[in-house]
């Protein structure tokens, strides 16, 4: 939404700013929940807060979580996090969780063409050109890779 005279900004962030006090006083008991840890995760990443002890590193251990999952789920909750991030994320932040998405699992060139169309990043960008070339590469040689 935007103001007038100022800024064009993200859906405000009351929403996850009050979901935050709630997840937290859950994160006592159930400490390595893969939903909490998602949750938290998105919400330091929108708060600015990401790299906080409850930020980058518990949306990391979700997001490998969620990677393993069976093809169909793991699809589910890849849109589903991409679509959250379309509504309540900046540019930055963007970059941010395409990174953590990426190194966590989710590096197939197909994961890369969602991200990379969800989010418009260079980090996305870059890992497809990198997994592009190096596939392109591993044909060009042929044989076995001892050969090369």
């Amino acid at each position: 939404m935007q103001e007038e005279g100022k800024d064009d900004q993200p859906r405000s962030l009351s929403t996850f700013k009050s979901l935050k006090i709630t997840v937290s006083r859950f994160l006592e008991s159930y400490n390595n929940d893969i939903s909490l840890n998602l949750i938290t995760g998105m919400t330091s990443l929108a708060d600015g807060k990401f790299d906080s002890i409850d930020g980058r590193e518990r949306m990391a251990v979700a997001i490998r979580q969620i990677s393993k999952m069976d093809s169909e789920m793991r699809l589910e909750m890849l849109e589903s996090i991409l679509e959250t991030s379309d509504v309540f994320l900046d540019v930055d932040q963007r970059r941010q969780l395409s990174e953590v998405l990426i190194t966590n699992g989710f590096d197939l060139m197909e994961d890369l063409k969602r991200i990379y169309t969800s989010l418009e990043d260079k980090f996305s960008y870059g890992s497809m050109i990198k997994t592009l070339h190096s596939t392109i590469k591993e044909q060009s040689y042929g044989g076995y890779p001892w050969e090369v």
